[in-house]
């Protein structure tokens, strides 16, 4: 979720913020709504969770500006009305990623692929990985990508380590992050946490981390965002 904007007036130069997180971020109340999506069959659950999205965003005014100012710079011109729009459908959005969150991520990795219409680029990593040496994936807090790095696990790659910052509550950090054979989840808690993912890459394994999510720590930066320098990005390791 993104973080309520500091305002045009932010100086550059002041230290990041810590990365939000929402009071419902908590083992309580995931263990709900996961015991109420799995009572429902997937198409059922994702149109309920579309619907609770949304009406998630009124609730939750802080966010929904914050959506909405990021929203209005990657979508320059957008008229008030579809802005609104597409924020309402960024939180419907949300909901998909959730319920999937609670039921596909704890099956079986070898389940995954039916869930996967399609993808796209997957022949770049083939090449990286056909060098025989460690890779390092980079992505976005955006979209499911807890499911991603579960696919990597999934279909016969190496063994697949996924840095991660620590969950305010530590229950929940256990419940989300179910290790498996090929899929390790890396907790950056100080310094030496990812002394280990040295020695994971000369084995040519997999690392991989977000680079959008700022902690309030050295790797930090700030970096244009749709023409907007005061947006803040996280470079983390």
């Amino acid at each position: 979720m993104a973080r309520p904007d500091p305002g045009p007036d932010a100086s550059h130069s002041a230290a990041p913020p810590d990365w939000y997180s929402h009071g419902l971020n908590r083992l309580f109340y995931y263990r709900i709504a996961q015991t109420a999506a799995s009572t429902l069959p997937r198409p059922a659950r994702l149109r309920l969770a579309r619907g609770l999205g949304r009406l998630l965003s009124r609730a939750v005014p802080a966010e929904r500006r914050a959506v909405r100012s990021n929203l209005a710079r990657v979508l320059a011109g957008a008229s008030p009305r579809e802005l609104d729009r597409r924020v309402s459908e960024t939180f419907a959005n949300f909901g998909v990623f959730f319920a999937d969150l609670l039921t596909l991520n704890r099956r079986p990795a070898a389940d995954l692929d039916a869930y996967v219409a399609s993808d796209e680029g997957e022949h770049h990593l083939d090449t990286a990985l056909a060098a025989g040496r460690g890779v390092v994936l980079l992505t976005a807090h955006l979209g499911n990508w807890e499911f991603a790095g579960r696919l990597l696990s999934s279909r016969g790659r190496r063994t697949a380590h996924v840095v991660l910052s620590a969950e305010q509550d530590q229950a929940l950090e256990r419940y989300l992050r179910l290790d498996s054979p090929q899929l390790r989840f890396v907790t950056r808690r100080h310094a030496t946490s990812t002394l280990g993912l040295l020695a994971a890459l000369r084995r040519a394994e997999l690392v991989a981390m977000q680079a959008d999510r700022p902690t309030g720590g050295r790797g930090d930066a700030i970096v244009p965002f749709f023409g907007e320098p005061r947006a803040r990005r996280a470079l983390r390791w």
